[in-house]
């Protein structure tokens, strides 16, 4: 849960520290799409990546 949360805190950190002292400002909707995007992305499973078979656990 953190990793979906943590970049929005980060932009709005970023914003209010920063974004006074330096003329670079963060596309906030750019930031929000890209970053959604790769969580989707990283979520599916690749087409060229094999499933690998589930081992049953051995009991002793």
């Amino acid at each position: 849960m953190h990793s979906l949360l943590l970049p929005m805190v980060m932009l709005c950190t970023h914003k209010h520290a920063l974004g006074a002292c330096t003329p670079h400002s963060i596309d906030a909707a750019k930031f929000i799409a890209d970053h959604v995007e790769r969580v989707l992305a990283g979520l599916l499973p690749t087409e060229a990546e094999p499933r690998r078979a589930i081992r049953p656990i051995k009991s002793r």
